[in-house]
């Protein structure tokens, strides 16, 4: 992603360590669940039930209820779901507490009852939402799903029903006592909350959560407030907001499958034969055709969806962010969004759709895959990017790191490999795309590590698309990262052969594991840079230019990469080899050689970093290949 830092600053460690972490976080959130769920149990049971005392237990159970709100707000991904799991908790005490007053009854002791199971709601509905997470994790087919979503309802169905035929078979046998109003309200209470998680649980989409949630509130306080008129029917009314929810419910989730059996019987009114080959067209046009493989079109909302309200935050930079997210089907995903100002882009809308256009017509196992985009800047909509979910980030995490154990996770043979596959990746940009494509960017930052260690080229925000003999005038200002950049691109001049210098300068840092040049510590890049690699492999001394945190390192492996290397950063950039070359030195299908020895660039020509350059506004790209 371009100029996208990782949020967390936490080193990268062994994939072994992060799962025994995960299992750490798991059972830590296990006991403080089951602790939670004691305390109530104890408190309503022990204080109230056996030993009455009433006090004790009230005062307990509003204070485990603060401490579940806790938990709640603490584990939600968002200020977003800070905010609904809040107003949730809120509600949901409300409406018992509301529900208990002007119920006669010898004490008021029962009023604790509503209390606990306001709190037994509350952690149960928070149980559901977490464990809602593993059967996602699973990926159950879509005939699964429906098979339990069918089974959810038709349970609660069966209980809401059988609860209140109950009670009403004990109200019209004249032995109906106040526990048996007391325990009917209660079901019902808590399948209407069930009910909520229903709906809650199956909107796709944040807008639909809010609908969903604002027609519950409203049906169930139009119902309560209604029994204040008659508190002997404060059971039948609640009951009667479970059935109008319910079935709005099964109405809202089967519509889709009766509408065909609907056009179905619309058919049969025989339509003119131009009004039948009309509709045949219209159905056509609305129906969704997607080829494989392509980039999808997203919409502001399924972005929102598949981000959960972009919860977690993976990378920021200066234009962009990334949120990690997942498909319907559990694919990992990763979301850049591109920062908005005042309705536009600060890149421009033309920086977007380049980037989209550039990706979506790359295949290539060492590049990164676009799956989707967005492009919504009307109604609060924004400009995204859906790639694959890289696990084990960005190289420069892992080669830059300052722990030696993470370094030695890159061993040499990974190291090699990943060359290999960026080498590749830039050889097919260069050479075998249908427009040819300059990166201009190369830099460990924007190579990105799957779950196999190996290289995919990321970041294609400023990177050209040129004909193949189309000599081009362009402006190449702000692209590129200082350290990485090759000497013409200070003079707008660049061609295929700015990303040979950009590779060979990543290339001495994926072998060293340290950077050519520090912002921090110098404004200077170091102009005997090349020279000095020279004396060092005239002087067979080339293993110091090995990452100490190495062990096993192919001696006559390194030497071939350094040399490469030093083929790529070459000043001229005629003498600098095609990235094909590179790939067939680094495959040993041609001999590598050190390049001849250049003139040593004089100490005005050093590049000061800390000052800015003054360079014409065009220059010419040369399109002639060596």
């Amino acid at each position: 992603m371009p100029d996208v830092e990782d949020s967390s600053s936490s080193p990268l460690v062994d994939p072994s360590q992060r799962c025994c972490n995960a299992w750490t976080r798991i059972l830590l959130h296990v006991v403080m669940v089951t602790t939670l769920f004691s305390v109530i149990m104890f408190a309503y049971i022990y204080l109230c039930v056996v030993r009455h005392y009433a006090v004790a237990s009230l005062v307990i159970q509003l204070i485990a209820y603060p401490a579940l709100g806790c938990l709640y707000i603490y584990n939600s991904s968002s200020r977003q779901d800070k905010f609904l799991s809040a107003g949730y908790l809120v509600l949901v005490m409300s409406v018992f507490l509301i529900s208990s007053f002007g119920l006669k009854s010898n004490g008021n002791t029962y009023r604790i009852e509503f209390v606990s199971l306001a709190n037994m709601v509350a952690i149960s509905s928070y149980c559901v939402w977490k464990c809602s997470f593993i059967l996602h994790y699973y990926r159950l087919k879509k005939l699964v799903r429906t098979i339990l979503h069918g089974a959810v309802v038709a349970t609660l169905l069966v209980v809401i029903i059988s609860a209140y035929g109950l009670y009403r078979r004990q109200l019209y046998g004249g032995f109906l006592f106040f526990s048996s109003v007391k325990e009917s309200l209660l079901i019902q209470l808590v399948a209407y909350n069930a009910v909520a998680i229903l709906y809650i649980g199956n909107s796709s989409g944040p807008k639909e959560k809010v609908i969903s949630a604002g027609l519950l509130v409203l049906v169930l306080f139009v119902f309560l407030f209604c029994s204040f008129l008659a508190n002997t029917y404060r059971t039948d009314l609640i009951f009667g907001a479970n059935i109008v929810a319910i079935s709005s419910h099964c109405a809202w989730k089967l519509y889709p499958q009766i509408r065909p059996w609907l056009d179905a019987l619309d058919a049969h009114t025989e339509p003119s034969q131009p009004a039948r080959q009309q509709e045949a067209v219209l159905r056509l046009q609305q129906t969704p055709f997607c080829i494989k493989d392509l980039p999808k079109e997203f919409s502001s909302d399924e972005i929102q969806s598949i981000t959960q309200d972009f919860g977690k935050r993976i990378g920021h930079g200066a234009s962009a962010q990334v949120f990690h997210g997942s498909l319907d089907d559990g694919t990992a995903i990763a979301v850049k969004r591109i920062h908005m100002h005042s309705g536009h882009t600060e890149a421009g809308e033309e920086e977007f759709r380049r980037e989209v256009s550039i990706i979506a017509n790359v295949h290539h196992r060492s590049l990164v895959r676009l799956l989707g985009y967005c492009l919504q800047q009307h109604g609060g909509g924004g400009l995204y990017l859906v790639y694959p979910f890289f696990e084990n980030a960005s190289l420069d995490r892992w080669i830059f790191s300052r722990s030696d154990e993470q370094r030695r996770l890159l061993a040499w043979p990974k190291r090699f490999c990943i060359a290999v596959d960026v080498a590749r990746a830039l050889a097919y940009l260069h050479k075998d795309c249908h427009r040819r494509i300059l990166h201009l960017d190369v830099k460990p930052g924007n190579i990105l590590l799957d779950g196999d260690l190996r290289g995919h080229v990321s970041d294609f925000g400023i990177s050209l698309s040129i004909t193949r003999d189309l000599t081009s005038v362009i402006n190449t200002r702000g692209r590129g990262t200082f350290g990485y950049m090759a000497p013409e691109m200070l003079v707008n001049a660049v061609s295929d052969r700015s990303d040979v210098f950009s590779y060979g300068m990543t290339l001495l840092e994926l072998i060293g594991g340290r950077r050519n040049f520090d912002p921090s510590s110098s404004a200077t890049l170091d102009p005997n840079l090349a020279q000095n690699l020279r004396e060092k492999m005239a002087q067979d001394k080339h293993m110091e230019l090995v990452d100490i945190a190495m062990a096993d390192v192919d001696e006559e492996a390194v030497k071939t990469v350094v040399k490469v290397a030093l083929l790529c950063i070459q000043h001229e950039r005629d003498m600098r080899p095609s990235m094909q070359n590179v790939v067939d030195m680094l495959e040993g299908r041609v001999a590598v050689n050190l390049p001849p020895e250049a003139r040593r660039p004089s100490s005005s020509s050093a590049v000061n970093l800390s000052e800015p350059h003054s360079v014409s506004e065009h220059a010419i790209i040369d399109m002639q290949v060596a």
